[in-house]
């Protein structure tokens, strides 16, 4: 009895310490985020204001299809012509990379607020259940709306049309996971009912 009441508390030692790590990790990542957004943010508003201060920063990526902004890349020495830089840019092609970053951060914010619930949930079983069934599916929406953002983006300005499509296969893995771990903690919570019935 001593024995099992030994390592039951070595367990939940070994928990906590994991549970620290990864709110500090947490922490880290969201001020990284916040951070890089301010400083999306802050650079495109400053290039409205001097337009021709950003002659040097090629922005090609930030038209692509995918997850994220894309790439910023500065380059002194480029002559290459199909380089777009980020001061050839029109004010409707700045918004829209204004407006797709916003969302791309607004929705990263949000799921590593979920990420922070689940992991808070580990400190007590009687809600572990429960609270992570809602938070999964929470995330899983998250991940189909990153999915919808980066299936596609574009470019328009004047004779210049380019619309970019990809199939964003990170995104929809993470939503379909996310919906099948509700699933398994919907089935660990009526097992866990069960037993209690038994009991």
């Amino acid at each position: 009895m001593f024995y099992l009441k030994n390592f039951t508390f070595k367990i939940k030692m070994k928990t906590k310490k994991s549970l620290r790590w990864a709110l500090w990790v947490y922490k880290v990542i969201n001020i990284l985020v916040l951070v890089l957004f301010g400083l999306f943010f802050l650079m495109l508003v400053y290039s409205f204001i001097q337009p021709n201060f950003f002659q040097m920063l090629i922005v090609n990526d930030a038209f692509e299809a995918g997850f994220g902004i894309g790439n910023f890349r500065f380059c002194t020495s480029c002559t290459n012509p199909d380089n777009l830089y980020l001061s050839d840019l029109g004010i409707a092609m700045k918004l829209w990379l204004m407006l797709r970053g916003l969302i791309f951060f607004v929705l990263i914010f949000l799921v590593l607020k979920t990420v922070k619930k689940i992991l808070r949930s580990i400190e007590s079983l009687s809600t572990f259940y429960k609270g992570n069934i809602e938070s999964f599916r929470v995330l899983a929406k998250y991940g189909f709306w990153i999915s919808l953002l980066s299936a596609f983006n574009f470019f328009v300005q004047g004779e210049t049309s380019v619309i970019n499509f990809t199939i964003p296969f990170g995104s929809i893995a993470f939503a379909l996971t996310c919906l099948v771990l509700s699933d398994v903690f919907k089935e660990g919570q009526l097992l866990l009912e069960d037993n209690k019935s038994i009991v």
